[in-house]
């Protein structure tokens, strides 16, 4: 197992005892791409903001499409809206 994919179990292992009540995602870090994160989030009913420089249709049909999208650079008041919002599925900005 490499070094990513033992950090990804690690989040993965918090995830699983989690109580949040929303996440924010960005797609592609350094470690690598959080699809089984946000997919878990989508298991658990835990709503998610994407926060990222890819644009949304570049994710149709992927489990960060089912988040409220944020595009990156964004405002502060933009991240407050997503963060306040009832998790829309409608982009923010």
């Amino acid at each position: 197992m490499t070094k990513d994919q033992r950090e990804i179990q690690r989040k993965l292992r918090i995830l699983r005892y989690a109580d949040e009540i929303g996440h924010v995602a960005n797609i592609t870090l350094r470690d690598g791409q959080c699809h089984e994160v946000v997919s878990r989030l989508l298991q658990t009913g835990i709503p998610f903001i994407v926060h990222s420089v890819d644009p949304r249709s570049s994710h149709i049909d992927t489990p960060f499409d089912q988040g409220v999208w944020l595009n990156k650079p964004s405002t502060p008041n933009a991240l407050v809206q997503a963060v306040s919002a009832p998790f829309r599925k409608k982009p923010i900005n």
